[in-house]
């Protein structure tokens, strides 16, 4: 999805118009699907106590199987084009079926699965902690990043689904302001997961060790810095008793 952001405005109609919405139409749907699973599994895991392994292609087929499904409709009456900012699907009658059909509403599904999975594991920590007295140090920690990522999954497309629905409802009147909501929110998805699935405290430590790695390679192989030169000392002179036994100075 994100190399289809990379890609602009292309001109409408032409293939890498096309090839750009189908690159994001695909990836994000495919988005979804992946983070859906990964909130059933963290419920299997912790509150059911069943290994998800066993279901990885299950997993697969889903996730990317799932969307190829779904992104060739749009291809029936030629409704992938220009849509505003970038190519997408068009906002013809048909696209506008379609974008709620096969992007909005799968994403609101994936929005409630994550918060009931996600729900549902705050729950069963919380119960867990109280029944079970320990260090909980760390717990509200957890209990807080549990909560991130169904929220950051909602905030993140909010703002496009109110301009979509703005779209629909009065087409010839758009919201610049949702327009610059959009944009910004949605190519912000991989730099918001990547802080929140992956900076936690076991990331950072190794993180931190991995820095002072590179600096001390740098240092080991960087040239050592040059001596200034040494500056010749002027010879200490001959002590008075010395210089009279010398036989150039008897009398």
């Amino acid at each position: 999805a994100a190399l289809g952001n990379v890609l602009g405005s292309p001109d409408d109609e032409s293939g890498t118009c096309i090839f750009q919405a189908l690159l994001l139409e695909y990836f994000n749907l495919a988005v979804f699907c992946w983070v859906t699973c990964m909130a059933y599994c963290l419920y299997s895991m912790t509150v059911s106590g069943k290994n998800p392994e066993g279901k990885m292609r299950l997993f697969l087929v889903i996730c990317w199987g799932g969307p190829l499904l779904l992104i060739f409709w749009p291809f029936i009456g030629d409704d992938y084009g220009q849509s505003g900012v970038w190519c997408w699907i068009r906002s013809t009658e048909a696209g506008k079926i379609y974008r709620f059909a096969i992007f909005y509403v799968p994403l609101w599904i994936a929005v409630a699965a994550t918060i009931f999975f996600y729900g549902i594991v705050i729950r069963a920590q919380r119960n867990l902690s109280k029944s079970t007295p320990a260090d909980d140090s760390g717990e509200g920690s957890i209990h807080w990043r549990l909560g991130l990522y169904p929220l950051a999954f909602i905030l993140l497309w909010l703002p496009a689904t109110i301009n979509r629905v703005q779209n629909l409802v009065s087409p010839g009147n758009p919201v610049y302001e949702l327009f610059y909501l959009h944009v910004l929110t949605t190519t912000m998805q991989g730099l918001v997961y990547s802080l929140i699935y992956g900076l936690n405290r076991t990331v950072r430590s190794e993180l931190v060790l991995g820095g002072k790695r590179i600096l001390s390679w740098v240092q080991r192989k960087s040239p050592s810095s040059p001596r200034p030169p040494s500056t010749p000392t002027a010879a200490a002179p001959k002590p008075i008793m010395e210089l009279a036994a010398t036989p150039d100075h008897q009398l």
